[in-house]
Order: structure tokens, then sequence, then C-alpha cells
């Protein structure tokens, strides 16, 4: 399965497991993937305990008998070694979090189904009984328990949210582009028509420049349509000529691929004279796209 596959497929299965073994050699395999996740400073204090058969699951299911766990027929354990820790940062929560991640994409590619099951440990005395089922000599913390195995059924899937509610460019906040258009933007965040003053203009093409995807290149067909996406007076092509003309687009030579400058350009580049009093309009757009003020609505 291919890795992009995999993260589009992967969710949290939170229903019942069908009976079927899952082959150690997967398991492992699925290990192996947690153990390649970064770790802060080299510690490497993730430890993993594999319990293959329900028959070793059923203890530590004995002690917190949550739907992920009365079914599954294996179980890998994440937990840290404080003892690993080195220098003045600890990193066992990044490095659990980053390992337990590939191992659930692994799970999937190979097929499988798991979910993140760690509140249930949070309560100290069933954390002591986890640790004792587990071995776990002091010093150790359990952090998430992932249950494998082939789904009993279709799994129940929550939606995420939009892309472009979470996705921001630069610098998480929209406030200073949305309010100095917001005479000419609709409740969906369209143009509802074009400024004709020159300094909302270009305002309006950092704008609409911001809703593409950086190092990605878009036919001009796909050009028109998301322009048409922003828009509300029907002329994309005037649209997509003025940020071509701007050099926030470029394309090849025979117009049929476009894409995002990837040095967008500054206010100083329009020869323009920012607002009064206003030094933030000046900053906010001379910062390269990779870090200016523009987030993706």
């Amino acid at each position: 399965m291919d890795f992009f596959e995999a993260v589009e497929k992967r969710y949290s299965h939170k229903e019942r497991f069908l009976p079927d073994p899952v082959p150690l050699a997967d398991l492992e395999r699925v290990a192996r993937a947690g153990l390649a996740a970064p770790t802060g400073n080299n510690t490497q204090c993730v430890r993993l305990v594999i319990l293959p058969d329900r028959a070793a699951v059923q203890p530590l299911c004995d002690v917190v008998p949550t739907e992920g766990l009365l079914t599954a027929p294996a179980v890998i354990a994440v937990l840290t070694d404080a003892s690993a820790q080195k220098g003045q940062y600890n990193f066992e929560v990044e490095d659990y979090a980053a390992s337990a991640a590939q191992m659930l994409l692994a799970v999937t590619a190979l097929g499988y189904a798991s979910v993140w099951l760690d509140s249930p440990y949070f309560d100290e005395d069933k954390q002591r009984e986890a640790l004792n089922v587990l071995g776990a000599p002091e010093g150790y913390r359990l952090r998430v328990v992932l249950p494998v195995g082939l789904p009993d059924g279709a799994g129940s899937r929550r939606g995420k949210m939009p892309y472009e509610e979470r996705v921001s460019y630069g610098k998480l906040n929209n406030a200073f582009l949305t309010e100095k258009l917001r005479n000419f933007l609709d409740e969906n965040g369209k143009l509802i028509n074009y400024p004709s003053k020159r300094k909302f203009k270009i305002l309006s093409w950092f704008y609409l420049a911001s809703k593409f995807e950086s190092g990605r290149k878009y036919t001009e067909k796909e050009v028109n349509e998301l322009l048409r996406d922003w828009h509300t007076f029907d002329d994309w092509a005037m649209l997509r000529r003025d940020l071509y003309d701007s050099r926030f687009l470029n394309r090849e030579n025979d117009g049929m691929f476009y894409w995002l400058e990837e040095k967008q350009p500054s206010i100083n580049d329009f020869n323009a004279v920012p607002f009064k009093h206003e030094f933030e309009f000046e900053r906010a757009l001379t910062i390269p796209v990779a870090d200016r003020d523009i987030m993706v609505m």
C-alpha cells in the first residue's frame, strides 16, 4: 500500500476485531516501523512489548477491559524508559507519540486496524497494574496500547475538519488581510468585487495567491476553477492574468501549467504607498511566501 494511501485509510477502530490471529512477522514489522521513528536527542527511550495472542492480551485486558482490547487478537504496548533521557530536555512524549503514529500507519499498510488507547492508563492505579502485567521495572511508564487485528466490519470514521481551516502559511493569523478586505469579501471569504483602488487590489492579489499550494503545478483549468471558488464576479481570466503579471504566479511558455512563485512579491515591488501609520502592512507583505503572515481561509 502506498504511504499516502495508508495515511488516508488509517482510522481509529473502536469496534470489534475478528478472531483471526496476526502473524508474529507482521507484528514485528509494525514494531520495527515504530522504532524507526524520530527520537529526541537520540535517546531512543521507547520500549515496545508485543502481546501476540489472546492469551498474552487477556491479563492486560483484565486491567482495563475497554472495547478495543476485548476482542483484539494482538497488542503492542508502547512504554518509555525515563532513565534513557540525557541532557536538560525530556523527549519521552515526543518519542512515544512519533513511534505510535508510525506504527498506526504500518498497521494500516498491512491491512489491519488499530486504535490509540491511552486515557485508561492515566489513572495511576491502572498504570501500576498494567506495568506489573507487562513486567516493566521502576522508571518505565505505559504510554499507549495499540490493539492490532482485522476489523469485524467497517469501522466508524469521524470526519476531519477542512484542510483550509487547519493549515496556515507563515503564521496562524489571517486577521490582517481579511480585516483590510472586509468590504470586498462575503461571509464565505469570496471577493464580491474587484477593488478599484490600487492598494486594495494589491491586497486582493496576496489574498488570492494564498489559496494556491506552494510547490504544486496547476493546469490553466485548475487555476480558473480555484479562482472561481474565491470570487463571485465571474472574471477568473482577469484574476489569473493579474496574478501572473504581478509575479504571484508563473507559468510555462505555452500556458499549460501554472505554479505559485517560490519568492513572492513584496509591497515594495508594486511602488505603492502603504496605509498611513500601518507599518504592519509593509512588514506583512515583504516576508517570503514560506514565512508570510497569510493564512489560507
